[in-house]
């Protein structure tokens, strides 16, 4: 981070950048060694599991890949008076969103195009300091602004070692037939088993067009008022509304057209239903950014003021 502060007469204003360079590996096969489920507890003693799950991959899914983020701002803080000082800056910030090497399911090149870089962080802030009084013991702050968090990192790699193909994952429904995929616990598929039979079945996690920074609009006040010589006490509140917040949802499902409550029903039938998105593929998760929060905080704080 590099700082350039010019002083003038009446303000300070400061310039500056900042590149914050990632590189990540991810060595957990998920499922590698298997995972059954069972519809009741009579079930699990007759060992008859409901679904089976199982991930395979090459190099055990082992997967690596970089981050990049820029950021430059811009602040002034300027002396209205001798007694109140505004602050005004500007921040923006641009994300590089990883991209798996390669896609392992050529039929679907939205798996890669849709990934989109965030290239629109904007951020002003504003914010003030009021010596009350003007003896420096009783202060009022407050401010407002944007502020953009980093996407996180663990959301990440199951969809570069999915799209990828270094880690494949599959739920299988249990049944009683000859063709029954499912193993004997412990047991597991082979790799050359559960690659024939999870060819039309997939799970994946893959990168939705929208997905992006969180963004959150902060404001705080604070009172701050010195005790003695050797004491300062504070009464402060903020508020903070936070959009875009990260989450993911199946997109493989098809709505039944029934609620219940507000609560609309979907269906999820992978091999019967061919009014699936990806008839192709089993469980879609998308990561998206359409998740919304709000955070309401106040503080009281006694300080001890550092002497030499």
């Amino acid at each position: 981070l590099h700082s350039f502060p010019t002083r003038r007469s009446s303000d300070l204003f400061k310039a500056g950048g900042e590149l914050l360079h990632r590189d990540l590996f991810d060595s957990f096969p998920r499922y590698a060694g298997g995972m059954y489920a069972y519809s009741s507890l009579i079930n699990f003693v007759n060992e008859k599991p409901n679904t089976f799950m199982q991930a395979y991959g090459p190099q055990n899914g082992d997967v690596d890949w970089t981050t990049n983020l820029w950021g430059f701002y811009l602040n002034d803080s300027y002396r209205v008076s001798p007694r109140v000082t505004v602050d005004l800056g500007v921040r923006y910030d641009y994300e590089s969103t990883p991209r798996p090497p390669s896609n392992a399911f050529p039929q679907h090149p939205e798996f890669l195009t849709q990934i989109k870089n965030d290239t629109n962080n904007v951020a002003p802030r504003l914010g003030f300091a009021w010596d009350l009084f003007g003896n420096g013991r009783s202060v009022l702050r407050g401010g407002t602004g944007k502020f953009y968090e980093y996407m996180p990192d663990i959301l990440l790699a199951s969809p570069i070692q999915g799209i990828s193909g270094a880690l494949l994952t599959t739920t299988f429904t249990c049944t009683t037939t000859a063709t029954n995929p499912c193993p004997t616990y412990p047991a597991i598929l082979s790799p050359a088993d559960f690659l024939a039979k999870s060819k039309l079945s997939a799970n994946l996690v893959t990168i939705g067009p929208n997905y992006q920074a969180q963004d959150a609009w902060r404001s705080s006040l604070q009172f701050e008022q010195r005790l003695g010589g050797a004491y300062v006490a504070a009464l402060s509140a903020v508020y903070s509304k936070l959009d875009h917040v990260q989450g993911t949802a199946n997109v493989n499902l098809v709505p039944t057209g029934y609620s219940l409550g507000n609560m609309p029903v979907y269906d999820y039938s992978s091999s019967t239903n061919p009014a699936r998105p990806y008839t192709d593929l089993g469980i879609v998760r998308e990561l998206t950014s359409n998740e919304k929060a709000w955070y309401r905080g106040q503080t009281i704080e006694l300080q001890r003021v550092a002497t030499a």
